[in-house]
């Protein structure tokens, strides 16, 4: 390998501009996840003509029969460009109006979905063509097929590009004004705008076929990119750089060719740092707020001015701080929909913060930090609603969170990717409590349905759940026919459930380290139940070092309390754990003891519901029992525990500008209390001021 180290080279080179439209073609349906990251969206309806305009360049797509297509597998692959498009028979037409006179480039992609190969095509522009095979349901976008044109266009003459086959045409996207694919470097690690990279990350990329050397750009700034060596490998070490995580870095890989100089595009990455120093699991690395807007919360109504809602539901990055303790009564469900956001409960004075009716969690989102927060919904809104979760998110974190009195699941995690759910009460769930899908009289008190790619669910404590302790929700791959999702379940505390542990189905289990210690309420004795057919479906799990205390057989051989034919248990089981889990472990002696001490809201203080519980597992007893179900421990309405306890608020800390740090830990700190900028500054350990005065705050 040859490489040229240019750390202070003052070569910028600019990129590709946005006025450059990549796009990617769609079937019309509202789904997001068909949608390729970093390119423009055309959603073309069915018809024989559509037109959309980017960049100032407007497209028409003209067809007989024109058709969107798309092959659902390959959305759970890095290829949502080409695993939809647009079809149509023997000939496709598309136009486009507005572009400067003189040279362009276009390039098309072309990866057919259905059951069969696509024929050949032939495209033709200003009476040049060129041939392309399509690839066929391609699992990256840099491996589908493209053809790569130049022309010249007229002043105000449209350009008509015509795409003709002897079957189907299929058109997946295209670019304008950018380089050749088949020329350029792919497939980059870091991924393009991964947010979590590793520290000092090796940049890799697929070099283009013919490659005889590579020149790395990177900097801060994507127009004016510094050259940083020039390698005849695919690889640059960026160690000698020292890249941190306080801004995002762009880098971009030209490919030396025998012809020439092919330049690429420009990607993006920035390097992780731990949400939080205790977090653990894989949604360790949550940006949340991180050097963003400072919310005060200084009122409990549900909405307004220097509400929760309104941090909540803003955009951009922010930190939620509380000025007021006491309920928050929702008047409709609280869902962060927009990314970048830490909600640290751990600062509201006097008796900390509890929100009541409504759900509060996360949907289809990602970065989110949630910590020292109580949820517990109730059912005077009478509706059927989960305590919290996190469907859909990505990079999510709850930590010291309280959810209790929930209709439906108190935790929900479906379709969710790098979550960690760590230290949290789960409890009392509410058994006959009027579920809509449940007849009258059936009882629902579940701990959580949870999936994640991986989800890491660590050090809680689930307490008088009559099921669902937990159940693994990973669903199905969008093949229909294998499980999906992997979650890490290790050093849990489960008490007094009634008749299921954890059962269900996902790809991937780890399941380490968790004690189960029976209540009045238990009936069965089982650590894992697969939904059936799960065997024949991919699930594999490894499975050690559990308890049920009082069942020193199921302590020897955690598998004797597997429930399943024994032949699916061959297919299930795994001798060594199926991936890191980026968890310091306990034994789950060790971790009953661990979790007792600390766990749930407790920060600013535990309230009277959580030390309830808390008592009750330790005397391995129950205070309330069910009105309806008559079950110890196993409450059916709020009002079988006395309800809501009377929150208190309190003074909160003086903080004269502001910025969420108070006045004296500032001045302690030697930074100006006049001055709110200063909170969103970096310290050398990574963390702004202001986190590291809401990780002072949380610590015992």
């Amino acid at each position: 390998m040859r490489m040229l180290l240019i750390l202070t080279a003052c070569l910028a080179v600019p990129g590709v501009t946005a006025a450059d439209p990549r796009v990617d073609l769609n079937p019309d349906m509202p789904r997001a996840d068909i949608l390729a990251p970093g390119w423009d969206v055309w959603r073309v309806p069915d018809g024989r003509t559509a037109t959309a305009t980017f960049g100032g360049v407007k497209a028409t797509l003209r067809a007989e029969g024109l058709t969107g297509a798309w092959w659902k597998p390959g959305l759970d692959y890095p290829a949502r460009m080409a695993s939809d498009g647009v079809t149509a028979t023997s000939k496709l037409e598309l136009a486009f109006a507005g572009l400067s006179a003189g040279p362009h480039t276009l390039a098309t992609y072309h990866n057919a979905l259905g059951d069969k190969t696509g024929e050949p095509l032939t495209v033709t522009v200003g009476g040049q063509s060129v041939a392309v095979t399509p690839s066929h349901r391609v699992k990256h976008d840099a491996d589908a097929a493209s053809a790569f044109v130049t022309f010249v266009a007229a002043a105000d003459q449209d350009v008509v590009v015509t795409f003709t086959a002897a079957g189907t045409v299929t058109l997946n996207g295209f670019e304008i004004d950018r380089s050749d694919p088949v020329k350029r470097a792919a497939k980059p690690t870091p991924s393009d705008d991964d947010e979590h990279a590793p520290e000092n990350p090796v940049l890799t990329w697929r070099a283009a076929k013919g490659a005889m050397a590579h020149r790395v750009f990177l900097g801060t700034d994507p127009a004016t990119l510094q050259l940083r060596g020039e390698s005849t490998d695919a690889r640059f070490d960026t160690a000698g750089l020292r890249l941190d995580n306080r801004r995002p870095y762009f880098w971009r890989v030209d490919t030396v060719h025998p012809a020439g100089v092919i330049p690429g595009e420009v990607w993006r990455f920035r390097v992780r740092h731990l949400a939080f120093p205790e977090a653990e699991g894989y949604g360790r690395f949550a940006f949340g707020g991180r050097g963003g807007k400072v919310y005060e919360v200084t009122t409990l109504d549900d909405a307004g001015p220097g509400s929760l809602r309104e941090a909540v539901e803003a955009s951009g990055p922010r930190t939620v701080v509380f000025r007021v303790g006491g309920l928050i009564v929702l008047k409709s469900k609280l869902i962060v929909r927009h990314p970048y956001l830490t909600v640290a409960g751990q600062t509201a004075p006097g008796d900390g913060i509890c929100l009541k009716n409504y759900t509060f969690g996360c949907s289809d989102t990602h970065d989110v930090i949630i910590r020292y927060v109580r949820i517990r919904v109730g059912d005077e809104t009478g509706l059927t609603q989960d305590g919290s979760g996190a469907r859909g998110s990505d990079h999510v974190i709850f930590d010291h969170c309280s959810i209790s009195w929930s209709i439906d699941e108190g935790f929900s995690s479906r379709e969710g990717r790098n979550l960690t759910v760590q230290r949290c009460l789960i409890a009392e769930a509410l058994n006959i409590a009027n579920h809509k899908k449940y007849e009258a009289g059936k009882g629902h008190s579940f701990a959580g349905s949870i999936s994640g790619g991986v989800g890491s669910f660590h050090h809680n404590l689930l307490a008088h759940c009559t099921g669902r302790n937990w159940s693994l929700a990973g669903g199905l791959d969008r093949s229909g026919l294998k499980l999906a999702g992997q979650l890490d379940i290790r050093n849990n505390v489960v008490f007094n459930w009634q008749n299921r542990t954890t059962d269900g189905g996902v790809r991937e289990l780890n399941f380490v380290g968790n004690f189960y210690l029976p209540g009045p309420a238990t009936k069965t004795y089982t650590l894992l139940k697969p939904d059936p057919g799960d065997p024949e479906r991919g699930m594999r799990a490894h499975m050690a070092g559990n308890v049920i205390d009082g069942k020193p057989s199921i302590e020897a051989d955690n598998w004797s309390a597997y429930v399943g034919p024994a032949d699916g248990q061959a297919k299930v089981r795994s001798a060594d754990p199926v991936f890191e889990p980026f968890v310091k472990t306990h034994s789950a002696r060790e971790a009953l003891d661990s979790v007792l001490a600390d766990v749930g809201a407790n920060r600013p203080k535990q309230d009277a519901v959580d030390l309830r519980v808390l008592a009750d597992v330790r005397k391995r007893g129950h205070t309330f029992t069910g009105s309806r179900g008559k079950l110890p421990g196993i409450i059916d309405t709020p009002t079988d525990a006395g309800g809501w306890p009377a929150y208190q608020s309190a003074v909160a800390p003086p903080d004269a500008d502001h910025d969420g740090i108070s006045d004296a830990w500032e001045k302690t700190h030697g930074l100006d209390p006049a001055n709110p900028a200063d909170a969103a500054a970096y310290r050398p350990d990574g963390y702004t001021h202001l986190e590291a005065y809401l990780n002072e705050l949380a610590r015992p």
